[in-house]
């Protein structure tokens, strides 16, 4: 048969490579490929400490919030209390002590919070998580510190002349002219006496403005406990966080006294 003058050409087989034939990557470029560098890791601890530098107060702050919110929630509770009380005894307040015995001696005295205990029944409500002190000298023994029984408290009320506590004898309710806008509860470091001699200025908050008129601030008073103030308990029973607080405040008849004791120092002595 004659040529048709066409050429075939057969085409070359495709090479195939054995898998196996290749050579595995060394462990150290593997390792050298995952691995960062000096300047990525020292970038990315740089952002870690700029975010934790941001955050970490927030949560601070966040935390303290909620102790402030439990520390309200005991005030109120506290006021709840002094008004069953008043309930039960004829519409008298709570004084801040008494004696049931010979005055100066420890196992004789009851705090304003023996009296109101048996409307809480449970000595947590006295203790503010923010803080608290501890307080050895009553006839309640419920805590110990160190060896010594007593109480963990952390607040106090006031005692002066013009102030809702009262030592021996209960104020009347009704002598509270206006109870809604009256302090009888404060925060304090432990003692359940807020005590001046120089008058209700010595309970107002901040302490500035004690200081700036020449007066000696209560020493048991905690003005910026929670956020720069304080949780404050009132007559009729409602609490309040407070950053400010004026000697009208504490003072229950309203009257413009700011109510030195019969021994202090303080502006009313042979005034009101």
């Amino acid at each position: 048969m004659a040529s048709s003058g066409r050429t075939y050409h057969q085409k070359p087989a495709l090479r195939t490579q054995n898998l196996a034939d290749t050579p595995a990557p060394s462990t150290e470029n593997a390792m050298r490929r995952r691995g960062f560098t000096l300047i990525e890791l020292l970038v990315v601890i740089a952002i870690i400490a700029i975010l934790a530098a941001i955050l970490f107060p927030v949560f601070a702050q966040a935390r303290e919030k909620a102790r402030q919110t439990g520390c309200l929630s005991n005030t109120k509770q506290l006021g709840t209390a002094s008004s069953m009380y008043m309930q039960d005894w004829d519409e008298q307040l709570v004084p801040t002590y008494q004696y049931d015995g010979p005055a100066g001696v420890c196992a004789n005295l009851r705090w304003w919070y023996d009296m109101v205990t048996p409307y809480v029944k449970n000595w947590g409500v006295f203790q503010c998580p923010s803080g608290k002190g501890f307080v050895s000298c009553g006839k309640t023994k419920v805590d110990t510190n160190a060896g010594v029984q007593g109480v963990w408290n952390s607040y106090g009320t006031c005692s002066n002349n013009w102030c809702v506590g009262s030592f021996g004898g209960a104020k009347a309710l009704a002598v509270v002219v206006e109870p809604a806008s009256t302090i009888w509860i404060g925060e304090s470091t432990g003692g359940p006496e807020l005590w001046t001699r120089d008058g209700l200025r010595g309970w107002e908050c901040p302490a500035s403005r004690a200081t700036a008129v020449g007066v000696r601030p209560a020493a048991a008073l905690i003005c910026t406990r929670h956020q720069q103030g304080g949780n404050f308990t009132f007559v009729d029973g409602h609490a309040k966080w407070l950053k400010t607080v004026t000697h009208d405040m504490w003072n229950y008849a309203k009257n413009g006294c700011k109510g030195a004791s019969a021994s202090g120092l303080g502006p009313d002595v042979g005034g009101c």
